[in-house]
């Protein structure tokens, strides 16, 4: 329906505007940009017309987790759907606001002593059916984890000692 409807449209403006009228009634969204990925409650309509704004922005940068006196490092999706963290002691990551289809990268740097270990929030599972994640060991390695998020389970990949 959407593409008869921009393909019956005698104008950019008239097509933009059965744009706007055909998503006029949606009321939840994702839309991908080169840096960002918007998703909330605003209609589609009055994005495409400016005159409101996504209610949730994340961002494809990288930001950089910190450790808690806990041992736990905290990561806030809504922050970056891609995150790193620099292992100075065995650390728990816990990852808020996340729903079913997110997605993330998440880059892990064992500090100069090396053989730190992480463990991934619960309802995780590795790639192969792996238990418990195995880290480089090394000082200073680098390993790249991705995961998506597919109804509560978090399914991990990684990538490992990165030069």
């Amino acid at each position: 329906m959407l593409g008869e409807l921009i393909t019956t449209a005698d104008t950019y403006d008239a097509g933009r505007q059965a744009i706007n009228n055909a998503f006029s009634a949606q009321t939840s969204f994702n839309i991908l940009s080169a840096s960002t990925i918007f998703s909330g409650g605003t209609n589609l309509s009055d994005l495409l017309t400016g005159s409101s704004s996504p209610s949730t922005a994340i961002t494809k940068n990288f930001q950089t987790l910190t450790i808690g006196g806990t041992g736990i490092s905290a990561w806030d999706y809504r922050s970056g759907y891609n995150a790193t963290i620099t292992l100075t002691g065995n650390i728990s990551l816990n990852i808020t606001n996340t729903e079913d289809g997110d997605y993330g990268t998440l880059q892990v740097i064992q500090d100069s002593t090396g053989s730190r270990q992480l463990t991934l929030p619960d309802l995780s599972k590795l790639v192969n059916g792996g238990g418990s994640l195995v880290l480089s060991s090394s000082a200073n390695a680098k390993d790249i984890l991705t995961f998506v998020k597919i109804g509560s389970t978090f399914y991990w990949n990684i990538g490992y000692d990165y030069q």
